[in-house]
């Protein structure tokens, strides 16, 4: 066996998935909190003044954020600070989603609560923020049984 072959291997994939997820984080467009999984492909959030397209990714202090609206990126509008105009998306765990304030839940997507519970949504359609942990959201969220 030639491990220091297969670690190429492993590491030129690894590179081309990275590379395949920010291409894919360029053409979204639209808001898909399962491109998370690429978020190192993402552009990292600059504060410098300048402006931020609409319907695009980006990261910062290791989060992923969608941003909705075009925005100028003003250093002291950071998008932890600003989740109206940044989404934040935390990176999935084997389909779920570990929960983070400000998120923005579709149907169907799974979240880890801080009681360490799995909740499924089941909002009928769109996007709804979630600014407390899905158990405190019965109206659009149930036990993953």
């Amino acid at each position: 066996m030639d491990y220091k072959a297969d670690a190429e291997k492993v590491k030129k994939h690894f590179s081309s998935m990275v590379e395949a997820g920010g291409a894919l984080l360029d053409m979204a467009g639209a808001y898909n909190p399962i491109l998370a999984v690429f978020q190192d492909g993402a552009d990292v959030w600059v504060p410098d003044n300048g402006n931020q397209n609409a319907k695009t990714y980006v990261t910062d202090e290791g989060i992923l954020y969608y941003v909705p609206t075009a925005i100028q990126r003003f250093p002291h509008y950071k998008p932890k600070d600003t989740p109206n105009n940044y989404w934040p998306i935390p990176r999935p765990v084997a389909g779920v989603f570990p929960y983070l304030s400000g998120m923005m839940v579709l149907k169907d997507m799974v979240v880890k609560d801080p009681n360490g519970k799995e909740y499924v949504c089941t909002l009928p359609s769109g996007e709804y923020k979630l600014v407390n942990p899905p158990s405190a959201a019965a109206s659009i969220f149930t036990e993953k049984k």
